[in-house]
């Protein structure tokens, strides 16, 4: 997907890539859940 946008000699693209601003929210949500579940498991074997 990274390749989707193939610039030219000496050309930079003006924004980046879309898939880089949808993945940033997606990353954040799996942190937290992954953070969630840790804290509940951690409870759990309490």
């Amino acid at each position: 997907k990274k390749d989707f946008y193939i610039p030219l000699k000496g050309e930079v693209p003006p924004v980046p890539p879309p898939d880089e601003e949808e993945k940033a929210p997606w990353g954040w949500i799996a942190a937290g859940g992954g953070l969630l579940a840790l804290g509940i498991i951690i409870s759990q074997r309490r």
